[in-house]
């Protein structure tokens, strides 16, 4: 049986994440998540270099999760906490983020890059 599990990465939903995924016991937890990404996450103090249009598109999670008092990315650790607890296996099932949000900046129309800052 696979069960989905919406999240918006800006809201606080850990322990509803961590109860689904205890509640359950998956052999494997999918995280919509590129091992970079996930990297970052477990590294939140560490630099790192990312295209532009990456890095407005952090800015504004981070943004929009500190207006609701919670951190971009928590419900993807919380899942991947609680597969750890429960013994499942994780699986980064994301595309390079990186790689997309650059080819999306290189076709988007330059009026519609200057919307975005």
């Amino acid at each position: 049986m696979i069960t989905l599990v919406g999240v918006g990465h800006v809201f606080d939903l850990s322990e509803k994440v961590k109860e689904a995924v205890r509640s359950r016991r998956p052999a494997v937890v999918c995280l919509e998540l590129d091992p970079a990404r996930y990297h970052a996450l477990l590294n939140p103090g560490e630099q790192r270099k990312a295209p532009l249009p990456y890095m407005l598109l952090a800015r504004f999670q981070q943004k929009m999760a500190s207006d609701f008092g919670t951190e971009a990315g928590d419900e993807m650790m919380a899942a991947a906490s609680a597969a750890g607890e429960i013994g499942a296996k994780v699986a980064l099932i994301d595309v390079n983020a990186s790689g997309m949000l650059g080819t999306l900046w290189r076709r988007m129309p330059l009026r519609e890059r200057f919307k975005l800052r």
